[in-house]
């Protein structure tokens, strides 16, 4: 194997390391919230982040439990089972913001890990 393609498979396995380790530094529980808006209620988000997977559990007009990933630059989106109800945001630190995207239409909301 040539030098160059040992060096190059060393950088791939770093990103690819670097990258896991980043999605899956926010594991564990976070919650957020967001106000009522001229369509829609307020609601209250538990979400719940394993590796690189997502759950969302959603509470206000309605329960909706949405699925999705974390990618390595710590941006996820999660949708419900029927996709009706879609959510996407950004974990910074100890903080995540999200929008939520459901038929009365986009509510933002934000939060922190849980303790």
């Amino acid at each position: 194997m040539r030098a160059w393609q040992c060096f190059l498979m060393i950088i791939t396995s770093m990103a690819f390391t670097v990258g896991a380790a980043s999605a899956s530094s926010y594991g564990g529980r976070w919650t957020a919230n967001a106000s009522r808006t001229a369509h829609c209620l307020s609601f209250y988000a538990d979400i719940i982040v394993l590796n690189n997977q997502i759950a969302i559990g959603i509470s206000g007009a309605g329960v909706y439990t949405l699925r999705g990933t974390v990618a390595p630059n710590s941006k996820f989106d999660a949708v419900s089972p029927n996709d009706t109800v879609n959510a996407s945001g950004k974990f910074t630190g100890d903080k995540v913001e999200l929008t939520l995207r459901a038929p009365c239409g986009l509510r933002i909301g934000s939060g922190q890990r849980a303790r």
